[in-house]
């Protein structure tokens, strides 16, 4: 019966079930046939939360909270997963609860989603400083920023938004200048094509004014200049 039973014991391997038989058909007492038994299901159930745990940590690796974590973290993680993969593999109920616990431990301590989230508010900070942006385009690098998946994605943002409102502190004044240039006689009494192309690279600075493309806007201050 006993040994009918094990066959039950859904999460054992091959081996593991052998195994769990050998000690049943060498006991001496129903009592060392009971104790087996009850091994034999304490290891199956243990495997019943391992597996499991092994999936979701293999699947985590996969995720910022993984990737973007510190270096030991990441260590932890891949150490708890090398010795779940052993455990998996033992006839020790014990060693396969250690394992799981161990594994659930590395996953709950990586920290990549903390520190990104963390670089994000950092970098959400910064973008409002930046004073030659509209509302509008700092919503849109701080959407960016937001949905990267990475610290370097976030970096980048950042960085598109800054060199944006550098290029931005020379268009503004590049503007102010060819409108001002208007009223002068350098404009009133030259010839006509020169009056359109500056009207044309006007209008596209304008343009160019509200673009979120840092190098739309650079290509504008010197069209305009």
């Amino acid at each position: 019966q006993a040994d009918q039973n094990i066959e039950q014991l859904t999460n054992l391997s091959a081996d593991q079930k052998k195994a769990a038989k050998d000690k049943i058909n060498s006991a001496k007492t129903s009592s060392d046939v009971t104790t087996a038994e009850t091994d034999a299901q304490t290891l199956n159930d243990n495997l019943g939360k391992l597996n499991p745990a092994i999936s979701a940590a293999n699947s985590a690796k996969s995720t910022p909270n993984y990737t973007e974590a510190d270096s030991g973290q990441q260590k932890a993680l891949d150490d708890a997963l090398s010795e779940a993969e052993k455990a998996k593999n033992s006839n020790d109920p014990s060693a396969v609860a250690t394992a799981t616990k161990h594994l659930q431990a590395a996953q709950s301590g990586l920290n990549g989603d903390s520190k990104l989230a963390t670089a994000k508010d950092q970098a959400d900070q910064n973008i409002e400083q930046l004073t030659n942006l509209s509302a509008d385009q700092k919503k849109a690098a701080k959407d960016k920023i937001n949905s990267a998946k990475t610290s370097s994605d976030v970096t980048t943002a950042e960085t598109d938004a800054q060199t944006l409102n550098d290029n931005l502190g020379k268009l503004n004044p590049a503007i102010s200048a060819a409108n001002s240039a208007k009223s002068t006689p350098n404009y009133t009494e030259a010839d006509s094509g020169q009056q359109k192309a500056l009207d044309d690279a006007l209008s596209e600075a304008e343009k160019a004014k509200n673009s979120n493309d840092p190098s739309a806007v650079a290509t504008a201050t010197k069209h305009l200049q």
